[in-house]
């Protein structure tokens, strides 16, 4: 299967389909694990049998290593290249002058006058300044700890006071220019938390509404001991706010003769939309249906249509009893319309179709299902 997949990626440019012959596809998730056990057995071959070094390390595609020269850095690196048998393996060296820094992952290092490796916390130039801001609708335990791990990992990073000092000063700047007027203070505060064991402890999810709701609902399962971890999403985004720029973009069903969409009644979505309450209308009867799906409706439409034609393969469904009841097996004259989209989380999606059911009270769904739903109203 794993040759399958590595061997036959494909990808489109320029309206042309291309294989790739050599090296890995990007953007498939075997390949990134393949070509760090490729490298490895590069090494393997190569520098692990050098007894002269003495430190080398790696991480993904950046490494690490002490020479003495920039001749024998590239030597070194010529060494694992010559192993690959397709001679495609090139690398970068950066070998610093005297007192320079060199970047490696989140920190840079140096060599001091003395021969003393000394490291210090390191962001590329040309990252953004930018992080979780202090009014991002998250909960205030994730904006803590994301500055106490910003904080650590600066502290980690280096190698004496001096740099320690210089480390966090960036962190501190970084902070600042994401609204937080005193981080230092802000990563020195205690979360209010719940000792549980994680084994045996049910989770919890909640979307972050407010700090005090927060601090609420922990100390009422704390007071009263109950085996629940919560976790607080994040609220309402930026994005569930604003305008899509291209509003009137969206996908299109490509069936030919589809049967589905000759069905549907809403104006300008078609049975590819998902993450929906939709509404079906019997027209023998004029009786109605309220469910919901997070798959593309067309599938769901197409399983309720079954269910009308041949209600003796499916009793279970509520529109399969509802044509063998009422219309003893009649050929189904259905319609389908869509009352809501946007309802990919399954939690807002089942809301809304028991707000639905409760409003419209569709005759055809089975009453306990009904009962079932209306447990998500409080």
């Amino acid at each position: 299967m794993l040759n399958v997949v590595l061997e036959n990626s494909y990808f489109v440019y320029d309206n042309k389909l291309y294989k790739q012959l050599v090296g890995l596809f990007m953007g498939s998730k075997p390949s990134p694990l393949a070509a760090i056990i490729r490298v490895y057995m590069f090494e393997r071959a190569s520098i692990y049998t050098d007894l002269r070094l003495t430190f080398y390390g790696r991480y993904v595609d950046d490494t690490a290593s002490f020479a003495k020269s920039e001749v024998e850095a590239r030597e070194l690196v010529a060494g694992i290249a010559k192993e690959d048998p397709d001679q495609l393996l090139q690398w970068e060296v950066d070998y610093p002058e005297k007192g320079d820094w060199v970047p490696f992952l989140d920190a840079e290092l140096r060599v001091s006058d003395e021969g003393i490796v000394e490291h210090r916390y390191y962001r590329k130039p040309q990252k953004k300044p930018i992080t979780l801001h202090s009014k991002s609708h998250h909960p205030e335990g994730v904006k803590i700890n994301t500055i106490k791990n910003f904080y650590r990992t600066a502290a980690t990073c280096s190698s004496n006071a001096t740099h320690e000092e210089h480390s966090m000063g960036m962190v501190d700047k970084l902070l600042m220019n994401n609204g937080y007027p005193d981080p230092r203070q802000i990563s020195e505060r205690r979360l209010m938390s719940i000792s549980t064991s994680r084994e045996h402890s049910t989770i919890l999810k909640l979307p972050c509404i407010s700090e005090s709701f927060s601090e609420f609902v922990i100390s009422f399962i704390r007071s009263h001991t109950l085996r629940i971890r919560v976790v607080f999403t994040p609220g309402t985004k930026l994005r569930n706010l604003f305008c899509k720029s291209r509003p009137h973009d969206r996908t299109h069903c490509h069936i030919t003769n589809c049967l589905v969409c000759p069905l549907m009644t809403h104006p300008t979505l078609d049975c590819t939309v998902k993450g929906v309450v939709y509404k079906i209308v019997c027209k023998l009867c004029n009786e109605i249906y309220v469910g919901g799906t997070a798959r593309p409706c067309r599938e769901r439409f197409k399983e309720h249509r079954l269910a009308a034609k041949s209600p003796n393969i499916y009793p279970n469904e509520a529109l399969a009893a509802h044509y063998q009841s009422q219309h003893n097996g009649e050929p189904p004259d259905l319609e389908f319309d869509i009352l809501a989209t946007g309802l990919d989380q399954p939690v807002r999606r089942k809301v809304t179709e028991a707000i639905l059911i409760k409003s419209l009270k569709p005759s055809i769904n089975k009453r306990e299902e009904g009962e079932k739903i209306e447990q998500f109203i409080i």
